[in-house]
């Protein structure tokens, strides 16, 4: 096959494989979670589903009342929950939480905190420096090409 050919064929098979991930999008939009925005135009819409949000924060608590506010971006939502549960104010993290819908009422089926999840990502940037290194110790960079330290001054690999 000619190159030219080939890269027609390729072409086409990349944007048929783009045209059925958007046609697949499109067709099962409604069946993902909704955004708080969305959740809060049109509850009933949502009536007797459980929802999901897994990136905000619990802002505000109000233990008489028994309801939380839920804050995720600019968007915040009021939610109810029973004894079952003991929220508490998210603490340097996130917290995920599914959401029952019933008659325009939000009622918490589920939290986790995620506290103090950003050590993780300290932790980890630490890690890659010590790889980073120990990997420059033992190689070297000869125009684009890595190399082993000791056959750049003549010596015998071990």
């Amino acid at each position: 096959m000619k190159p030219f050919m080939k890269s027609v064929l390729y072409n086409t098979i990349l944007i048929l494989a783009i045209i059925s991930l958007c046609a697949y999008s499109y067709l099962s939009y409604n069946k993902y979670y909704p955004s708080i925005t969305a959740l809060k135009e049109n509850p009933l819409f949502y009536d007797g589903r459980t929802v999901e949000f897994r990136s905000g924060d619990i802002t505000k608590l109000n233990e008489e009342e028994k309801t939380l506010i839920y804050t995720s971006g600019k968007e915040e939502l009021k939610i109810s929950y029973d004894k079952r549960f003991s929220p508490r104010a998210t603490n340097k993290g996130q917290t995920s939480i599914l959401v029952n819908v019933n008659n325009g009422n939000f009622e918490l089926a589920d939290i986790h905190n995620h506290d103090n999840n950003y050590w993780k990502y300290i932790i980890s940037v630490f890690c890659i420096v010590i790889f980073i290194y120990y990997f420059f110790k033992e190689w070297s960079l000869d125009e684009f090409r890595l190399i082993p330290k000791q056959s750049k001054s003549g010596g015998k690999n071990a």
